[in-house]
This record gives structure tokens, sequence and C-alpha cells, in this order.
């Protein structure tokens, strides 16, 4: 009894003891990454100060220029980042990243490429393939190429991706394999391959219902793209065939494309900032009847839809949110035509091919705007 109490104890000191090795190692690793977070946030900030911000400053140089452009500053820093910072890689990384960014939401996909390219270098050095640092760079780096017109090599990059993380064997609900499975089928979307989206947005649509809590914004978000691959699909057999009557397999298709729309919405609900959100899929619900005919219906829910994303954008000036009105645009001369309003819908075409062509004449919804004018003249 003496020697299983003395062993009992001796396992019990030793369990403790390593449970305060762990503890300990736990410990210093915290610390660790927090001093290294604090020193890659007063790196950043540094950067920002003296070779951002500086550039303009009258009163610390007399030869600044007061007007100069905000791509000529970052020009300017980002010829320096590889010298300055040729000794921390990890600091590097964080800066090319962020002005990669920068470039792309400047619409200079070349340079911001050629930013992330190296970044996405010092990420698989330092971090590894698998790293979130890592694959959330490359999935930018293949936004960026989607955005230059350069889809094929999005695709790519996006495919192989995925293919990385399945032959790593990771479990079907880890959130690495389940955004690149769902950024795969969106690219496929995108690029028109609606069929070869469908399987992949509704397997990470299912997997990320079947969680036990769910995250609300990212099941939404797949609720969305999964119905717009779903209506996608019956516009174009219907462009195709130059038909109105829906087959039944169309109309299942567009009675789960507007019951997902409905779930987005009603997700939305609890998620702040959802009005654009709402709008979308709204607009989406409003194309839907009009690819089951009801035009008068369609376009007056369109009209509404574009109404308040026109309001939505003067207000915030996003991009993104021009993106949208484009697209709502494209939408509702596609009502109009249908009831012969050329006209109206010309004008519509008229003025989202202006502003398109005003921020990129080579775009693909600049060139997707002046074909179906194009088409509607010919009307």
């Amino acid at each position: 009894i003496v020697f299983f109490a003395l062993l009992i104890g001796l396992l019990a000191t030793t369990w403790q003891t390593r449970r305060a090795i762990e503890a300990e190692k736990r410990a210093e690793t915290e610390s660790a990454k927090a001093k290294a977070e604090s020193r890659i946030a007063k790196a950043l900030n540094d950067f920002l100060n003296q070779d951002l911000l500086n550039q303009a400053n009258v009163f610390e140089d007399g030869t600044a220029d007061p007007d100069v452009r905000l791509k000529d500053v970052v020009d300017s820093a980002a010829e320096k980042v590889g010298e300055r910072f040729a000794d921390d890689p990890e600091v590097e990384f964080e800066i090319r990243s962020t002005l990669a960014s920068v470039y792309h939401y400047l619409a200079d996909f070349e340079k911001s490429i050629k930013l992330r390219t190296r970044a996405l270098e010092l990420a698989n050095s330092q971090f590894g393939q698998l790293h979130e640092k890592t694959l959330d760079c490359e999935a930018l780096l293949a936004d960026s190429y989607l955005m230059s017109g350069n889809g094929g090599k999005a695709q790519k990059m996006a495919y192989d991706l995925r293919a990385r993380l399945i032959a790593a064997e990771l479990d079907r609900n880890d959130r690495r394999l389940i955004e690149a499975t769902e950024r795969v089928g969106d690219l496929a979307n995108q690029m028109g391959q609606h069929q070869n989206a469908e399987p992949l947005l509704r397997e990470t649509y299912q997997v990320r219902k079947a969680q036990q809590e769910p995250d609300t914004e990212e099941l939404m978000r797949t609720a969305e793209r999964l119905a717009r691959c779903l209506w996608s699909q019956v516009s174009n057999d219907r462009a195709r065939h130059r038909s109105w009557q829906a087959s039944d397999a169309q109309q299942r298709m567009l009675t789960e494309a507007k019951e997902l729309l409905l779930e987005s919405i009603e997700l939305s609900k609890s998620l702040p900032d959802s009005e654009v959100v709402v709008v979308l899929a709204r607009t989406d619900i409003a194309y839907i009847l009009y690819l089951e005919g009801r035009f008068e219906q369609a376009e007056r829910l369109l009209k509404q839809g574009l109404s308040e994303l026109q309001e939505w954008q003067s207000k915030v000036g996003d991009y993104a949110v021009l993106g949208y009105v484009n697209v709502v645009r494209l939408q509702l001369a596609n009502c109009l035509t249908a009831q012969k309003k050329f006209a109206e819908a010309e004008e519509l075409l008229r003025n989202a091919w202006e502003r398109m062509r005003e921020i990129d004449p080579a775009h693909p919804e600049t060139l997707v705007t002046a074909h179906q004018l194009a088409t509607n003249l010919a009307s």
C-alpha cells in the first residue's frame, strides 16, 4: 500500500510538474508572440509616419509637395521596403501586404501583384504553406490577378491552394479548407463556369450549415453565392435558347435560389451594417422574378434596389458598391428590354458604360456593359 501511495504521489507530482512546465512554455510563447506583434506594430507605425506621411509634411521638409498624390507617396515608399527591412522578413511581409492592398484599391493591380508576390514568398519561408497568413496572402494575390483580367491565373492559384490543403488531409470542417473550397467555387462562378461552381459552393454551404455554431456572416455570404450560381445557370440557359419557358429543373433552381436569398436576409438581421447585403439579396430576388417572366414586379423592385444602392454609394464612395450598382443596372436593362422599353434601357446602359469606362476601359464589367449596349441598340 505504501508503495502504491508513493507511486501515485510520484505520478501526481510528475503530472503537476509537467503541467507547470507546459504552462510556463505557453506563457513564454504568448509573451514572445506579444513582443513580436508589438515590434511589428511599431515598425508599421514608424513606416507610416516616416516613409508615407512625412513626404507631404512641409513643416518637416521644406521641399515637400503639399499637393502630392497618394499614389506617388506609395510609389516612393514601396521602393524602400526591401532595403529597409531586409533583416526583418516578418515586418517586410506586413508592410508589403499593406502596400499591396493600397495599390489594389487604387486599381493598380500590376504593382499590387508585384508586392504581394514577394510577400507570399516571405510568408512561405517565415510561416509555412499552411499558415493562415500565407493562405490569406495567396488568396489576395489571386484576387488581384482576377481584377487585372487574368482570371485563368487566379483560378489556377485557387485550385492549387485547395489541392494542397486536401493533400494535407485536413478535416472537412477545417476553416482553411472550407474557405479554399468556397474560393474556388466563387472564382468559377465569376468566370461564368456556374456548373463547375455549384457543387463546390453547395459543399461549402452544407458544411457551414451543419456546424454546431455556424458563423452567421460566412453562412450568409455562402448562401448568397450559391443562390447567384443557381439563377445564373438559368439565365445563361435562357440566353442560349432564347426561351422564357422554364423547365421543371430550372424552376426548382430558381425556387431554391429564392429560399437561399431569403435565408441570407434573415441571417443579416443579427449583423451590423448589413443594409447593402439586404438590398443586394432583394435585387437578386427581383432578377429571379424577371427570369420567371414577372417583368413589372421585377422592374419595380430593381429600380428600388438601384436607387438604394446609388444613395449608399454617394454616401460612402465605395468602389465595391459602384460595382454592385453597375450589376443592378445591367439586370434592370435586361428587364426593360424584355418589355421592349428600349429607350429607357439604352439610357441606363449608356450611363453604366460611361461610368465604368472612366474607372477602367479594359475592365470585364466595362466590356460586358458595352456589349449589352450594342445588343440593345441593334434591337
